[in-house]
C-alpha cells in the first residue's frame, strides 16, 4: 500500500506538470495513468482517502444502510499485509520528531478555537493541521498539491484565528459572503481546513452576522455535515490552560503586561526619511490593535530627529499612508493623535543637561572611527571623568553651532556585554535645516535619548517595538531611572520580511534617486503605495498583516501566499470583460454572423459577472470578424468547432496561417470544445498597455552590505509592456478599479482612458499577481512575454 501510495503522489504530480502544457493527449494519459493506480488502492482498502470517490461513496451508503437496519457496518476490504517494520532506535526517531515539531509550530502561529468541536466551550486547542487533515480522513483537506490552494488555505486559517482579536465577527462574515458568493468552499472544490477554521470562528464570534447572509448561512450547513471526524478529534484535543490559554485567545497577540482598560497608550514613531512600507504596517497595525482592544489611545509621532534625511514630502505621505490603512491622525474625534518628537526638543536637552550634571553623561571629541574602536575593546574615551561644568559649557557651545565637532555620551558601562550600554553617543551636531525648525536648532538628540523621553512625557504606558531593538531595552529603562521619568513597559514583536524584497528605505532612495523605478510608489517597492498601486486589497493587506500576530519569531514570507488571499478579495466583486493581445493577433470571419441590435451598435447582452446577475448586464460588442489571440489561433484547425466566451459556437471552415473563417452553430453541443476569448472588429476598441511586474531584487535575501550597483543583485528585466485591444467598456475604468480580463487575470487601471485629449494615450492595467508560481519567460504569464 506505501508503495501505492507513492505511485499516486507521483502520478498526480504527472497531472499537474500536463495540465501547466498545452497537449489535451498528455493530459489525459497522464489522468488515466493516476486513475489506474487509485484503481488499485480502492481493491485494496475502498475507505484510503486515495480511492476513487464512487467507491467511498459506495462504502458510505453501505454502512448507512446497515446503520437503519441495526446491522453492523460491512468491514472495509483488508489492506494488502505489510511486513512488520522494527522499532526505530531513539537516535533514529529523534530527527523525525524535532521535524515534526517544527512543522507544528511553522503551521500553528495562532489557536485553533475548540468551535468544531463544541462552540459552546470556545476552550482554544493547539493542534497540528496535518493531524487534523488525517483524521478526518481527507488528503484534499490541507488544499491538495497545488502550492496556491496550499497557500490559500494557509490565509484563511490565519485570518480566522485573527478574528476577533483583530477585528469583529461581521468583519469575517463580511469576506466570506464575498469568497463564497462565487464557490461552494473556501478553496478549491472540496472541504479544507480553512473552511473548518472559519466555521470554527462564525460559529463562536458572529453567528447572528452570518444568519443574514444567504450564501454564508448555506455554507455553515455544509460545514455541519463536513467536519465530524474533525469534531471528534478536537474534542480529544489538550486544551491549552493558564498563561498559554490566556494568550491563544487572542489570535496570536497576548495580553500587555499591566493593561489597564481605558489607559493604555501605544505610539507608533515613524521617521520622515521615506514612505511607509508593509514592514511599517505591521509596527503601526499592531499598536492600533492594542489601542482599541484597551480602548485607549494610539500615538503617531514623528520621529524627527536627523533633518539630513527628512522632508515634508515623506511626512505627508506617511500621513496618506496611514489614511489608506484605516488610522487617521488628522481626525480630533478619534482615538489617534499626532505629535512630533520635534515638540520637545527643549525639553529633551534641558534633561540632557541633567544627565550632564548628575555626572552620567561627558562631551566627547573622539573621532568617529577611534570611538567606534574603542567601543569594542571596551576602553574608556579620554574624556569621561571630565567635570560637569566644563562638559555644560561643551554642550551649550555645540547646541550653539561652535563646536561641531563635539558629541554628547551617555556614560554608562563601557565593561557590558551590551554593546549598547557603552557610552552611546545622545546628542551631536547638525547644520542642516529641519523641514520643521528650520535653523532655530545646530544639535539634534539621538533617537536613542529622544524616544524613552518622549514616551515617558507623552503617556506612553506601552512601547511596541521590533526585536532588533531588544539590546537597547536596557539602555532605554536606564535612561528612564537616571532622569527619574515615569517607566513605560516595552513589548517587543518580530520585523515582516519578504523574500526577495527590499525594506531598507536607504537602498530605496538610493534606487529613487538614481531613477531605476519610477518613484516611491513604484509597484515593484514594497511601501503602502507600491503594492496598492499594483494592485493589493487594503482589506486583505490589512487582514494579512495583523493575522501575523504579536509573534516574536522572524520569519521570511513568500509573496505567493499573500497574493493567494488578495485575489480572493476580487473574485466577486470584479466585473468582467475581455481583451487580446495586439501583437500576432488572428482574425475570424464569421460568414453568418447573427445580428443583435442594442441601439445603433450590434450586441450581445451579457452579465457583468458570469455567477452574479445582482451585478447587471453590459452589452457585449460582435461582428462578421473578431480578433482572437494568436497563440489560440495556432491551436486551430478547419472542421473543428470552438465555444467563444459569451457567445456561443463557430465551426472554423477555412484555416490560412493567423487568417480563419467561421460559422456561427446555433444550437451546437458545447461539451468539450475549446473556450476562446475573443474581441469584435470596432472603431472604438480600446487601446490597452497591460503591465506586469517581476521581482525588483533577483537574490532571494539582500545582505547589509550588498551594492545594488553591482550585477546580479538587481533583476535585469523586472517590467513586461504588452499592447492590447480591449472591450469599449475599458474606457469606462477609472483610476484604481479592478477588472477581470476573462483568462488572463484581474488587473488594475493605473492609468484611465482621455477622452478629452486629441490622441489619448493606452489605458494602462496592472497585472495583480495570483499566487502562482511565475512559469513563462521571463516571469510572465502574457503570452507575449520573451527572453530578455
Amino acid at each position: 500500500m506505501d508503495e501505492l501510495v507513492k505511485q499516486a503522489e507521483a502520478a498526480g504530480e504527472a497531472v499537474k506538470v500536463a495540465k501547466g502544457g498545452d497537449s489535451r493527449e498528455a493530459i489525459k494519459a497522464a489522468v488515466d495513468a493516476l486513475v489506474a493506480i487509485k484503481e488499485k488502492i480502492t481493491a485494496l482498502d475502498p475507505s484510503h482517502p486515495l480511492a476513487l470517490a464512487r467507491a467511498k461513496k459506495a462504502l458510505k451508503d453501505a454502512k448507512k444502510k446497515a446503520h437503519k437496519e441495526g446491522a453492523a457496518p460491512p468491514p472495509a476490504a483488508a489492506p494488502a499485509a505489510a511486513a512488520p517494520k522494527a522499532a526505530a532506535p531513539k537516535a533514529a526517531r529523534a530527527p523525525k520528531a524535532r521535524r515534526a515539531a517544527r512543522r507544528r509550530r511553522r503551521l500553528r502561529r495562532g489557536p485553533l478555537h475548540d468551535a468544531v468541536g463544541a462552540a459552546a466551550s470556545s476552550a482554544p486547542v493547539a493542534i497540528d493541521r496535518a493531524h487534523v487533515a488525517r483524521a478526518a480522513g481527507a488528503a484534499a483537506f490541507l488544499g491538495g498539491a497545488s502550492p496556491a490552494d496550499a497557500a490559500l488555505v494557509d490565509q484563511w486559517v490565519e485570518l480566522s484565528l485573527s478574528y476577533p482579536a483583530f477585528g469583529d465577527g461581521p468583519g469575517l462574515v463580511a469576506a466570506l459572503a464575498a469568497r463564497l458568493a462565487a464557490g461552494t468552499w473556501l478553496v478549491g472544490t472540496a472541504a479544507t481546513l480553512a473552511d473548518a477554521c472559519c466555521w470554527a470562528a462564525v460559529t463562536t464570534a458572529a453567528a447572528d452576522a452570518a444568519a443574514k447572509s444567504a450564501d454564508v448561512a448555506r455554507w455553515l450547513k455544509l460545514c455541519e455535515s463536513q467536519f465530524a471526524a474533525a469534531r471528534a478529534l478536537l474534542k480529544a484535543a489538550p486544551k491549552a490552560s493558564g498563561k498559554a490559554a490566556e494568550a491563544s485567545a487572542d489570535g496570536g497577540c497576548p495580553p500587555l503586561e499591566g493593561a489597564v482598560e481605558g489607559k493604555v497608550v501605544t505610539r507608533f514613531p515613524p521617521e520622515p526619511s521615506g514612505y511607509l512600507h508593509i514592514g511599517h504596517a505591521k509596527a503601526v497595525l499592531l499598536n492600533d490593535y492594542y489601542a482599541r482592544r484597551y480602548k485607549g489611545k494610539l500615538l503617531v509621532r514623528f520621529d524627527d530627529t536627523n533633518p539630513s534625511k527628512e522632508k515634508d514630502e515623506y511626512a505627508a505621505n506617511i500621513l496618506r499612508d496611514l489614511q489608506t490603512l484605516g488610522i487617521d491622525p488628522e481626525d480630533k474625534d478619534s482615538y489617534v493623535s499626532l505629535s512630533h518628537t520635534s515638540d520637545h526638543f527643549d525639553k529633551i536637552a534641558s534633561l540632557a543637561e541633567q544627565l550632564i550634571d548628575k555626572g552620567k553623561a561627558f562631551m566627547d571629541d573622539t573621532p568617529q572611527q577611534q570611538m567606534r574602536d574603542e567601543r569594542e575593546a571596551r576602553s574608556n574615551s579620554k574624556h569621561r571623568d571630565v567635570d560637569a561644568k566644563t562638559n555644560l559649557q561643551r554642550f551649550k557651545d555645540m547646541r550653539e553651532g561652535k563646536a561641531p565637532e563635539w558629541c554628547l555620551r551617555a556614560k554608562i558601562d563601557m565593561s557590558s556585554d551590551n554593546g549598547t550600554l557603552r557610552d552611546p553617543v545622545m546628542f551631536r551636531a547638525n547644520d542642516s535645516p529641519h523641514h520643521r525648525t528650520g535653523t532655530k536648532y545646530r544639535a539634534y538628540p539621538t533617537y536613542d535619548l529622544a524616544c524613552p523621553i518622549v514616551d515617558s512625557l507623552e503617556g506612553v504606558t506601552h512601547a511596541l517595538r521590533t526585536t532588533e531593538y531588544n539590546d537597547r531595552d536596557a539602555q532605554y529603562a536606564w535612561l528612564q531611572e537616571a532622569l527619574g521619568l515615569r517607566k513605560v513597559r516595552i513589548h517587543a514583536f518580530s520585523r515582516i520580511n519578504f523574500v526577495r524584497t527590499l525594506m531598507s528605505k536607504r537602498k530605496l532612495a538610493w534606487l529613487v534617486d538614481q531613477k531605476a523605478v519610477e518613484g516611491w510608489d513604484d509597484p515593484r517597492f514594497p511601501t503602502i503605495q507600491g503594492v496598492v498601486r499594483r494592485g493589493v486589497s487594503v482589506a486583505s493587506l490589512r487582514d494579512f498583516i495583523v493575522s501575523q500576530g504579536a509573534s516574536r519569531n522572524i520569519i521570511n514570507l513568500e509573496w505567493d501566499s499573500f497574493w493567494a488571499l488578495n485575489k480572493a478579495a476580487y473574485e466577486a466583486p470584479s466585473k468582467r470583460l475581455m481583451a487580446v493581445e495586439a501583437a500576432g493577433k488572428a482574425t475570424l470571419k464569421i460568414t453568418n454572423c447573427p445580428q443583435y441590435d442594442v441601439g445603433d451598435v450590434h450586441a450581445l447582452v451579457v452579465p457583468w459577472h458570469p455567477k452574479d446577475e445582482s451585478m447587471g448586464m453590459r452589452p457585449c460588442r460582435i461582428g462578421n470578424t473578431i480578433y482572437l489571440e494568436g497563440d489560440d489561433a495556432k491551436t486551430l484547425a478547419a472542421g473543428e468547432e470552438v465555444v467563444l466566451m459569451r457567445w456561443g459556437l463557430v465551426k472554423i471552415t477555412k484555416a490560412n496561417g493567423l487568417a480563419f473563417e467561421g460559422e456561427y452553430v446555433p444550437d451546437g453541443v458545447y461539451k468539450k470544445k475549446k473556450t476562446l476569448s475573443w474581441l469584435a472588429e470596432t472603431p472604438d476598441a480600446a487601446a490597452l498597455t497591460l503591465v506586469e511586474y517581476d521581482y525588483l531584487i533577483a537574490k532571494p535575501k539582500l545582505d547589509e552590505d550588498d551594492d545594488l550597483a553591482t550585477p546580479g543583485v538587481l533583476t535585469p528585466v523586472s517590467m513586461v509592456e504588452t499592447p492590447a485591444i480591449g472591450d469599449p467598456l475599458c474606457k469606462f475604468l477609472m483610476q484604481g478599479d479592478v477588472v477581470q480580463l476573462e483568462r488572463r487575470g484581474f488587473f488594475k487601471c493605473d492609468v484611465a482612458h482621455n477622452p478629452f485629449a486629441k490622441e489619448p494615450a493606452p489605458i494602462r492595467l496592472i497585472y495583480v499577481p495570483d499566487g502562482k508560481p511565475q512559469h513563462k519567460v521571463p516571469f510572465s504569464r502574457l503570452p507575449s512575454a520573451k527572453k530578455p
